[in-house]
């Protein structure tokens, strides 16, 4: 099954998803959500898409760039 993982360090957590199907995390801590390196994941464990900025973005952020990039 495809999964998400984010988190930092020792407190990466890894949720099992299905298309269409919302997912939450709950950390023990506040973290900006670009900082928790989030990951999709396909069946095989192939990593699919990445959760933040475009990684082309140095210094100038746009809020409708943060999102799911491939």
């Amino acid at each position: 099954m495809a999964y998400i993982e984010a988190g930092i360090g020792a407190d990466r957590k890894r949720k099992a998803v299905e298309e269409g199907q919302r997912v939450s995390f709950l950390f023990p801590y506040s973290q900006q959500v670009d900082q928790l390196d989030a990951k999709a994941f396909d069946e095989s464990g192939q990593e699919l898409y990445y959760y933040g900025y475009p990684k082309e973005a140095v210094n100038i952020f746009d809020d409708k760039d943060l999102k799911w990039h491939e």
